[in-house]
């Protein structure tokens, strides 16, 4: 059956549509030591021990890459070197959140591990700034068994929200509240009013502080729509150098680069971010936008080798909030190139979520239509 140029070039849009809306933020003692070189640099001032210091600010550091598993592991070690030190209990509470942009809550056993560590930083918070800090991650898990989750961000928003008015000298409580007030944007609010008001607070501190990740990381959270996507191509081009080693900040950039269409810049910088991540699930996400920017450019073999190598190795993947880009993936290359029987046949996943199982259904039924 004919096919209009016209309905191919639509039906492909609305699948990467669909695949992209399933994914889619000092009365203390001032040490010295910062985290820096291949992950940033964060200065963050805490009354923590001078020995739990350094591994704090890293931890920081990992934590604004989305490095959870380091981030985690390095916040663990600055509550080992001093126990007393309520921020790494509160570090170990924002990492256990994971990726505040997917609108996912964590899994229980992660819940309860994140509120048994905000209980902790608010028992131990030695001043009023650090309290405020301990209060506002408190607020993302003490009510989770009869709160939803999306509730209790809005609540962790309004938290940061007075920890920055308290504080307005502390950039990092600045950078915290635009985070989460990127996380609560409304997706229908196409004047993307929350957006650009956390990209205010963001942009003079990265003017600052240009080696800083989280500033480079939420000013492209801020800008990733394509109508203001240029405002963020300066950070989108700075981060991978920024944090070269941690996997997340060498694929974000190509948020900003496929709503322009720098295919090549793209196609890049999600190579290096898939072989730097170790595990090939986690890779997915990145392989997914290569796999457009390659489709995009008319290099339809290239694309399918990654999907050929991408796609092994999935079944417990379906059921992760990443699930999508494994079924992304092959219906990009069928409903693109135009094969439609290829489409049809998609195969459905058993147990798939509903926001993977939509997308392999919408790409059959324009396959077989």
């Amino acid at each position: 059956m004919h096919r209009h140029p016209r309905i191919h070039i639509r039906a492909a849009a609305v699948a990467v549509a669909l695949a992209l809306l399933a994914a889619t933020p000092a009365g203390a003692q001032d040490h010295a030591h910062a985290a820096h070189g291949d992950v940033g640099r964060v200065h963050f001032p805490t009354s923590c021990s001078a020995a739990a210091q350094p591994a704090f600010e890293r931890g920081v550091a990992m934590l604004h890459s989305f490095w959870f598993d380091q981030a985690l592991r390095t916040f663990q070690q600055a509550a080992a070197a001093d126990p007393g030190c309520a921020m790494a209990h509160w570090g170990v509470a924002m990492t256990l959140l994971g990726n505040p942009f997917t609108g996912a809550s964590p899994a229980e056993g992660e819940l309860r591990e994140a509120l048994a560590a905000a209980r902790a930083a608010v028992a131990g918070a030695r001043t009023a700034r650090e309290r405020g800090y301990a209060e506002a991650v408190l607020a993302l898990y003490h009510d989770y068994p009869s709160v939803d989750h999306r509730t209790r961000l809005r609540a962790h928003e309004e938290a940061m929200r007075g920890v920055h008015q308290a504080h307005p000298e502390d950039p990092e409580a600045a950078i915290f509240y635009a985070r989460a007030v990127i996380a609560n944007a409304p997706p229908a609010d196409l004047t993307f009013a929350r957006q650009l008001y956390a990209a205010r607070l963001l942009e003079p501190l990265f003017r600052a502080r240009p080696d800083h990740p989280g500033l480079a990381h939420y000013t492209i959270h801020a800008y990733d729509a394509p109508p203001i996507a240029g405002q963020g191509l300066d950070a989108a081009r700075r981060y991978a150098d920024i944090a070269p080693a941690a996997p997340h900040a060498l694929h974000m950039p190509s948020h900003i680069f496929t709503r322009l269409g720098h295919w090549d810049e793209s196609i890049e910088t999600n190579r290096r971010s898939a072989a730097a991540e170790p595990d090939s699930n986690a890779a997915v996400h990145p392989n997914d936008y290569m796999v457009y920017a390659y489709l995009q450019q008319g290099r339809d073999a290239a694309a399918e080798r990654v999907v050929r190598r991408a796609v092994q190795n999935t079944d417990r993947f379906y059921s992760s909030i990443l699930g999508y880009n494994y079924v992304a993936m092959p219906a990009r290359l069928a409903l693109e190139r135009g094969r439609w029987e290829d489409a049809a046949a998609l195969p459905l996943s058993a147990g798939a979520p509903p926001h993977v199982e939509a997308i392999t259904r919408f790409a059959r039924a324009i396959g077989a239509a």
